[in-house]
């Protein structure tokens, strides 16, 4: 990982258009980790719909299915802020 990245997935969520930057990053990092499975559906959940709300559901099933599954240690913080923050609007 660039350092440019592990600055970017230690953040804070505080806006939709950081969550899309932080799947994207998410998605790339699931395919180093040869998860391309899971990052072509993080990547398709982004451009599922014209609707946020509609994205922003998408991508937290994606992301919960991803979670309940074994993945590398190093994506649960991400994952984790980026439900936090989808559940932070979506309620």
């Amino acid at each position: 990982m660039t350092d440019e990245r592990a600055k970017e997935s230690k953040m804070i969520i505080l806006s939709n258009q950081q969550l899309y930057a932080a799947v994207r990053s998410t998605a790339t990092l699931l395919e180093e980790k040869n998860l391309e499975s899971e990052a072509k559906k993080l990547k398709a959940a982004l451009s599922i719909s014209t609707m946020p709300g509609e994205i922003l559901g998408e991508i937290r099933l994606v992301l919960q299915d991803i979670k309940s599954r074994p993945r590398p240690p190093e994506l649960d913080f991400e994952i984790d802020s980026e439900i936090t923050y989808i559940n932070s609007v979506l309620r």
